[in-house]
């Protein structure tokens, strides 16, 4: 399932909200992973927001690579893991039949040779989904992050005792 397009359109609005994010998402604890929900009702601009984060240039200077994956309400663990090795090698059909913890250990292991890393989510439903993108991460204390939206407050405090409302 393919979700909003990421073109860097001109995202109108939103600048104190993406910065106050954006801010979060550096200064966070810097040896640990960090999780930064985006919370609210459907049409509040969750997406825009998160769009507009992604975008942005300053953060291609604190992250070696930021990645989107959109989640959706009918998702597949092994979607989103195929969805992330895909943003680190152009073919992925040797890993297709390869099991979940197989698959994060491949992911975990370019995640290595690499620095710090961002994942936006987009369209969280389920707890179980950052509990398995958690696994990708290495334990290398670079400060990885994960940003992600979602219309659920329980879950938003799940991931983040402070979410971003």
């Amino acid at each position: 399932m393919q979700g909003p397009s990421l073109e860097n359109d001109e995202v109108v609005g939103f600048d104190e909200e993406a910065n106050e994010v954006i801010k979060r998402l550096v200064e966070g604890p810097p040896e640990s992973l960090d999780i930064i929900p985006a919370v609210g009702m459907p049409g509040l601009g969750k997406t825009t927001l998160a769009r507009k984060i992604y975008n942005d240039s300053t953060l291609s200077f604190e992250f070696f690579r930021i990645l989107w994956v959109y989640v959706g309400q009918e998702y597949k663990i092994k979607d989103i893991y195929l969805r992330i090795l895909k943003s680190f090698k152009k073919s992925i059909e040797d890993h297709l039949n390869e099991d979940l913890k197989t698959l994060a250990k491949v992911i975990r292991d370019f995640m290595i040779k690499g620095g710090r890393y961002l994942i936006v989510l987009d369209d969280v439903w389920d707890a179980e989904v950052i509990d398995y993108v958690k696994k990708v991460f290495p334990e290398n204390k670079k400060g990885h992050r994960i940003m992600m939206t979602t219309r659920d407050g329980y879950l938003a405090a799940y991931t983040n005792p402070v979410p971003h409302i």
